[in-house]
């Protein structure tokens, strides 16, 4: 049976459901709900709750891993608060929405109970992070050794509130952002998850480096992020040479630069279309971009890249956004633009602020899409 109440204005506490055992899909999102969401264990039938968009506070006890049956919770966009519950998930598991929330502390080592999870959003709202709040951890490897179905892995901060450039993963401020609050190395376990599609460890205080991770066996990743933590050293090739990654944001670290080929016509074709490594402190262009000919947005603000524009980067002739601000470049920009063997009829945004260039401003040749 189908209890469905959403959309409404229903407020106060959501009542003991056991006398409803028979219910097997429970949603109350998009009302006023506050207090803690009661013990639903006792409702064995259940498949999917979803009480989304309310303002709950708690999630009563630990039943979460006890119900028999339940395969999706959803209880994003609440005020749950402190760390997520001792346990979160149960053998039927495979799908677990609680993101947008003010949670803070460790990810459960109990997370590795959900063999079958398919999806897990602990995701942070910006404007409940407190920099007083304790630092949590990650389960340990053998904890997600046993998530092999896991496709998104998201234990960021949401920036909803942030102005936000035409790039989609990337702010002109400058936040201090702490996710989860987790600290330590970035968790060889997690790379090696294999139908991972999503990850995003954004705003923690992980630290290391890229290249001491084993990402050549995230064979179906699409997008990472790992922005505003403490990471160091460059971004491997192995990483962005993964055949399905087209979106990469490792802004606001310590990274120095890109690893180089030795040999760059050995490089397959790069799928990546966005690439974001503003905030770090590079000092040239990575040349591997030669072979990044679907890239549409690539930002480098705020680095220390120095010397002229290559003439190769006004070859792609995908590239719509072009972020390049407040690094140490030099030379004349209009002769990079207007090259016989430019194509930028696509750019749309080129940001070229805080540089040591020189610009002629009668570009008569340069055409840029509407």
């Amino acid at each position: 049976m189908t209890y469905d109440v959403s959309g409404n204005s229903l407020d106060g506490e959501v009542p003991d459901m056991c006398g409803a055992p028979g219910i097997t899909y429970l949603f109350l999102h998009k009302n006023k709900l506050t207090g803690a969401l009661p013990d639903l264990s006792c409702m064995t039938g259940l498949y999917e709750v979803d009480v989304s968009e309310n303002g709950l506070t708690s999630l009563a006890g630990d039943w979460l891993g006890g119900s028999p049956k339940l395969q999706h919770f959803n209880a994003e966009r609440n005020q749950l608060t402190g760390a997520p519950p001792s346990s979160l998930c149960g053998t039927f598991s495979k799908t677990l929405y609680l993101g947008h929330n003010a949670w803070r502390g460790s990810v459960p080592e109990s997370i590795g109970d959900c063999p079958g999870l398919e999806v897990l959003d602990l995701t942070v709202d910006e404007a409940s992070v407190d920099d007083g709040s304790a630092a949590g951890t990650m389960p340990s490897s053998a904890a997600f050794a046993k998530l092999t179905k896991l496709t998104t892995l998201a234990l960021s901060v949401s920036l909803f509130f942030i102005f936000v450039r035409p790039i989609g993963l990337t702010t002109d401020a400058v936040f201090c952002s702490q996710g989860l609050g987790m600290e330590g190395t970035l968790p060889a376990s997690v790379f090696a998850l294999e139908k991972l599609e999503t990850l995003d460890l954004s705003h923690n205080k992980l630290s290391g480096s890229v290249s001491e991770v084993p990402v050549g066996a995230l064979s179906n990743l699409r997008k990472i992020s790992l922005a505003g933590n403490q990471i160091t050293g460059a971004v491997p090739l192995s990483l962005l040479t993964l055949q399905k990654l087209t979106s990469v944001d490792v802004s606001d670290n310590m990274i120095t630069g890109v690893e180089e080929p030795a040999v760059l016509a050995d490089v397959d074709w790069l799928a990546i279309d966005t690439l974001n490594l503003a905030d770090n402190q590079l000092t040239a262009f990575p040349t591997v971009l030669r072979r990044a000919a679907a890239l549409k947005t690539l930002d480098l603000t705020r680095n220390a890249v120095a010397g002229s524009v290559p003439q190769w980067l006004c070859q792609h002739s995908a590239l719509h956004h072009l972020y390049l601000g407040n690094n140490q470049l030099t030379g004349a920009v209009h002769e990079w633009l207007t090259v016989d063997a430019a194509d930028v009829s696509e750019l749309r945004v080129l940001t070229l602020d805080d540089n040591p260039v020189s610009f002629y401003f009668f570009i008569t040749e340069l055409r840029m899409g509407n």
